[in-house]
């Protein structure tokens, strides 16, 4: 079983595993009582980008319906600067950029002190690939020789842990698809893959 297939099982069973929960307070989402909490976190994604670890730090934030459902917004940016080696010639270059999204995920077992959750982000990004000496006699920045926008959907899934009433704590793992980036430097194959993931967490739970 391949990579893609468990991450589609796991995305298609939170629900069902969601209705083995039997206890007296689980609710509907429709119902007219249904708990709804808001939630902030930051956020630490450690991932190779054309074979270079890489950084990107970022927050999300949103609500959790019932203690289940999750919906809100994340977004991330690139802190590491990944260096480039440039197509056209050997020069160094360096990449910038971000993206970001819907949030929406699952909470399994919310009530237990380690849970999982199921994050997925649905969003766009930008990225843009800057030669550091473009301006050799000069004092000026960086120098933007290509950028391109491109499409992202990154399905996840993180071991939680209840630290407070108020904290969580979360550590997992999460795959990141690109499509549509259009850069002579970087490729969707080259900005794609796995990452690693830390979270703190803050929040009515």
């Amino acid at each position: 079983m391949n990579k893609n297939t468990i991450l589609i099982l796991l995305i298609f069973l939170a629900p069902w595993v969601y209705g083995q929960d039997n206890s007296d307070d689980a609710k509907s989402i429709f119902s007219g009582g249904s708990e709804i909490k808001g939630f902030g976190s930051f956020d630490m994604k450690l991932t190779p980008i054309d074979d270079i670890t890489s950084l990107f730090i970022g927050a999300s934030g949103g609500v959790t319906v019932n203690k289940f459902f999750i919906l809100g917004l994340s977004g991330y940016g690139l802190v590491s600067g990944t260096e480039l080696t440039g197509e056209v010639s050997s020069k160094k270059l360096n990449l910038n950029g971000g993206y970001g999204g819907l949030l929406v995920g699952f909470n399994i077992f919310p009530r237990e002190v380690v849970h999982l959750t199921i994050p997925i982000v649905f969003g766009i990004g930008r990225m843009y690939v800057t030669d550091p000496n473009f301006f050799k006699n000069t004092s000026d920045s960086d120098y933007t020789i290509e950028k391109s926008s491109f499409m992202v959907v990154e399905p996840g899934a993180n071991l939680e842990f209840n630290v407070t009433p108020f904290f969580r704590l979360g550590m997992g793992a999460s795959y990141r698809y690109v499509q549509g980036l259009s850069l002579t430097n970087l490729t969707d194959e080259q900005l794609l893959g796995w990452t690693i993931n830390l979270s703190l967490k803050f929040g009515k739970f």
